[in-house]
């Protein structure tokens, strides 16, 4: 009851474990397990309520470490939970980083003492405690060391193509991620699970999109952006084997397929395809009259797209006006800007242009801790819209007819961040030694 009661009436819950505290002590006496987990509930309401800064939940923790230590019996599955309990209640508060880990040995050796290595109860407290692990960064290099041992003692006993097995090639590429210098290895690794995924009599179709999303992640950051748009070519293909093609589900693939193109020269009308796939799903999904933020992002996106097209500068426009226009999707200045930016390629546009930075720029310093909180970012965006309002001020608009081409690959194609490199186009055009 008390513990049902904790996240609504923690007082309330509070006073009945006191109670039941109360009557397992005249009972079982101190030194009881019993008594060390009804310390640790009470520990854990508090924790939930005062934060971590309580010394009230921080010395019932202690108590019940303290019985704990006192009850153990060496080699016996009561002794590994408690070594467990006590490991678990140390990470909570993140202190003693080395006696956690030591706890949490402790409780493994017991169990391999007790039943061996290759049991399914170590094998059960191997995961446990590697999840336990996770929770914190500190811990990053012990979890890959004990996913590393689940793994192997799965390719021992249930062989490769188990689908224990699968999820432990796919635990291990996990925790080596999260290690800098692991991502070739944690590849390979994904790249078996999937490939014994697909081979199964029933396909774990999250399982093959998750470790798809994570080799082309591993591949991104290495640089490798043709990889990147091959894995994401394999996922949308997997998928739309599983799923109609017009399936919301494809929405994510196909953006993230389109942002992969974009990072790569030469891709750009395949970009705008997939692109549209995705907003052709959105628009027949939420409809025209009330589009999502999702929808209006891929409005933007498609509108980053058909920004490295020439000669679509009308729909640029109207693509990044639905998007800054939708309540709740124009938040910050980004959207204004690349408006106001494609604006200025269109015929009898500048005044509007010149309006829409205003607002880019209004919004720029009315938001600004709450959109930079660095700072240097939002200086530079300040400088270019201002440079921009003061350029349309003080020249008289011209649509730039001749852009230099080396300028042009230089600024935009060369960007990941597709249409970004607009803002950066000023009035080159008028350079009289472009031709």
């Amino acid at each position: 009851l008390a513990w049902s009661l904790r996240l609504k009436r923690w007082e309330e819950a509070l006073k009945l474990l006191e109670k039941a505290l109360e009557i397992r002590l005249n009972i079982l006496g101190h030194d009881h397990e019993v008594a060390a987990h009804t310390y640790e509930q009470m520990a854990y309401i508090l924790f939930d309520f005062n934060g971590e800064e309580s010394e009230e939940a921080r010395t019932l923790f202690s108590k019940a470490r303290e019985v704990r230590l006192k009850i153990v019996e060496n080699d016996s599955p009561d002794a590994a939970d408690a070594y467990e309990k006590m490991a678990r209640s140390l990470q909570f508060f993140g202190e003693k980083e080395e006696e956690t880990v030591e706890m949490y040995m402790k409780a493994l050796s017991v169990r391999e003492k007790i039943f061996g290595q290759d049991h399914e109860d170590t094998v059960d407290a191997y995961e446990r405690i590697a999840d336990d692990l996770r929770k914190n960064m500190s811990f990053k290099r012990d979890e890959a060391k004990l996913r590393r041992k689940v793994l192997e003692i799965r390719l021992r006993t249930v062989g490769n193509k188990h689908p224990c097995t699968v999820r432990a090639y796919r635990n291990t590429a996990d925790a080596l991620l999260r290690i800098s210098g692991n991502e070739d290895e944690a590849a390979e690794l994904y790249e078996k699970a999937i490939e014994i995924n697909l081979h199964a009599p029933k396909v774990d179709a999250s399982s093959v999109v998750k470790a798809y999303k994570d080799i082309a992640y591993i591949l991104t950051t290495q640089g490798n952006y043709n990889g990147a748009i091959a894995m994401e070519k394999k996922l949308m293909d997997f998928q739309l084997k599983t799923v109609h093609h017009e399936n919301p589900v494809m929405i994510d693939a196909y953006v993230r397929y389109t942002d992969a193109l974009l990072r790569v020269k030469g891709n750009e009308n395949e970009a705008v395809e997939s692109s549209r796939k995705a907003v052709r799903i959105m628009l027949q999904q939420d409809g025209f009259d009330h589009p999502s933020l999702r929808l209006c992002y891929s409005y933007e996106r498609l509108g980053d797209c058909l920004r490295r097209v020439r000669g679509n500068e009308g729909e640029v426009v109207e693509l990044y006006r639905k998007a800054a226009l939708t309540p709740g999707y124009g938040y910050d200045s980004r959207i204004y800007t690349k408006l106001a930016n494609s604006l200025e390629l269109v015929d009898g546009k500048g005044d509007e242009s010149l309006e829409i930075y205003r607002k880019a720029l209004e919004i720029l310093l009315k938001d600004k801790e709450r959109f930079y909180p660095v700072g240097k970012s939002w200086n530079d965006d300040v400088k270019k819209v201002n440079n921009a309002i003061r350029r349309l001020e003080e020249t008289p608009w011209k649509k730039p007819e001749l852009i230099c081409c080396k300028q042009w690959d230089k600024l935009i194609h060369n960007d990941p961040h597709a249409g970004d490199g607009f803002g950066k186009l000023d009035r080159i055009a008028e350079d009289k030694e472009i031709e």
